[in-house]
């Protein structure tokens, strides 16, 4: 069982997943672009979801930008 901490919150799952997977999972209308991803505490840009599997107590931070003016 993996847990996962995103943006405060756990998410438990009972096999190993990738970056990209999970956020496919969460959001799947999402084509990645929307938000910056900050996983353990760094940046990861869109293509490297795949090369990172989840592990436990991984911690990401999905972070949106919103402009006004």
């Amino acid at each position: 069982m993996v847990k996962i901490l995103v943006n405060g919150q756990v998410y438990v799952t009972n096999f190993n997943i990738s970056l990209y997977d999970f956020l496919d999972f969460l959001l799947p209308e999402s084509e990645g672009c929307e938000f910056i991803v900050e996983y353990n505490h760094e940046i990861v840009f869109y293509e490297n979801y795949k090369k990172i599997n989840l592990t436990d107590y991984d911690k990401i931070e999905l972070i949106t930008i919103v402009g006004g003016g």
